[in-house]
């Protein structure tokens, strides 16, 4: 008999690693999930809709070029400095999701089905962990469907696609911080108002 490590480490795709998440909801005598049990299921959902995405030239020639065009961006955190690896991740989730750039205000990109995505990207030094969290600050809450939330590492040479989420839900469900206050985990003081999420969170794909 195969263990749960065994039978996890066989899952090879989100609906599967759903089915047997949430097995209970059809065999309802079998056992709930141990606390560690659960945190493993979490981590290989994280494994399993994570993309890792190497920089190339060519990506990084279209972002320098993109970001040539665009000033300092109102109340970016990096004051501009950002703007290029934004564009890597926003070149990387078009991509990936095959959407059409359409960049506004409230919106970096339109799906084929309507759906309008902001991509938000953090810079990294380190690969993503499924704890990690994803924010989006409180300064406006732009008129779009979802977030896509991306990794960028400062020496732009890779990038992670690290999932999706509603964006008025977002508002909804993730932890609301004011300026000064604590993050309930780390202890962190945040700089600006935020709402965060655990990166395990986001869903792996935009829903129709």
């Amino acid at each position: 008999m195969m263990s749960f490590e065994e039978r996890l480490n066989l899952i090879t795709d989100l609906g599967e690693l759903e089915g047997f998440a949430n097995r209970r909801k059809y065999f309802s005598m079998l056992d709930a999930w141990t606390a560690g049990e659960r945190d493993l299921i979490l981590r290989k959902k994280f494994e399993l809709q994570t993309v890792e995405w190497p920089i190339g030239a060519t990506l990084l020639k279209a972002a320098q070029a993109m970001s040539a065009k665009m000033g300092t961006l109102k109340n970016s955190i990096t004051k501009g400095a950002g703007n290029v690896p934004a564009f890597v991740a926003e070149i990387m989730v078009q991509q990936l999701i095959g959407a059409k750039r359409q960049n506004t205000f409230d919106y970096d990109m339109v799906m084929p089905n309507g759906a309008r995505v902001d991509v938000k990207t953090t810079l990294t030094s380190v690969p993503p962990r499924y704890d990690y969290d994803c924010k989006v600050s409180a300064y406006y809450k732009q008129d779009c469907d979802w977030y896509a939330f991306a990794r960028v590492t400062y020496e732009l040479d890779r990038a992670w696609m690290l999932g999706f989420y509603p964006s008025a839900k977002f508002f909804t469900d993730a932890d609301h911080y004011q300026a000064g206050d604590p993050d309930k985990v780390s202890g962190r003081i945040y700089q600006k108002e935020c709402y965060v999420m655990p990166l395990w969170r986001l869903k792996g794909k935009i829903d129709e």
